[in-house]
């Protein structure tokens, strides 16, 4: 059974773990906090506008900066799929004024909670106050993740999901490394440059024969 390790228990995360452990994988969950979602309870005014049921056309058009890139990920897995999702594992949804939807219980915290109970019938191992330092990479692919602690947590995959920086008091820090000689991530959000509607994969500059290089201090 591969093992993957998600860093980042937000939507993004929890969904990636989710996933994984579904698809047979042992999966493991990062997070920093000592509860999943932390930004996710804040959205909305604390009620969660979990999606909005606009066609992928509008969606895409009210994305800040290059939406397009979307477009594939909405195609497959579209607005109606998140609010079967949910609904179908136990919260009631409402669609409100401009196709927008939330929990009927108007409470962001419902939506976390789901989250949480999903994880845990899905077999997820979920980790609070966990913090990766640096990724450990052999010949361009992770193999583990270096802890705070120091300590190396093995794995076939890690899935990278630490959000924006818009929220720092929540503990975002955007996946921000700054060991350029290593791998650059970029957060999702509120990162400055013309990044916006780019997707981008580890980057391992190799110096020499070497062929293990780490990212360092993200999530």
């Amino acid at each position: 059974m591969k093992r993957i390790i998600v860093i980042g228990g937000g939507p993004a995360g929890t969904m990636a773990a989710l996933m994984a452990a579904e698809a047979g994988a042992e999966a493991a969950l990062w997070e920093r906090n000592n509860n999943l979602g932390k930004k996710l309870t804040i959205t909305g005014k604390g009620r969660c506008n979990i999606t909005n049921l606009a066609d992928i056309g509008d969606l895409v058009k009210n994305i800040p900066g290059n939406g397009a890139f979307l477009y594939g990920a909405f195609s497959r897995f579209s607005a109606e799929d998140t609010c079967n999702f949910f609904t179908s594992r136990g919260l009631s949804l409402k669609t409100e004024r401009g196709r927008r939807v939330f929990p009927c219980s108007d409470d962001a915290h419902e939506v976390v909670d789901t989250l949480g109970r999903v994880l845990e019938r899905a077999g997820v191992e979920v980790k609070y106050h966990m913090r990766a330092k640096r990724l450990c990479l052999r010949q361009g692919k992770a193999c583990g993740v270096y802890a705070y602690s120091g300590e190396l947590h093995p794995a076939d995959a890690v899935i990278v999901a630490t959000g924006g920086v818009t929220y720092p008091a929540t503990g975002s820090t955007g996946g921000r490394a700054y060991d350029h000689s290593a791998a650059a991530f970029v957060g999702a959000i509120g990162n400055p440059g013309n990044l916006a509607g780019r997707s981008f994969r580890i980057i391992v500059e190799k110096r020499g024969n070497a062929n293990l290089r780490s990212c360092q201090d993200f999530g």
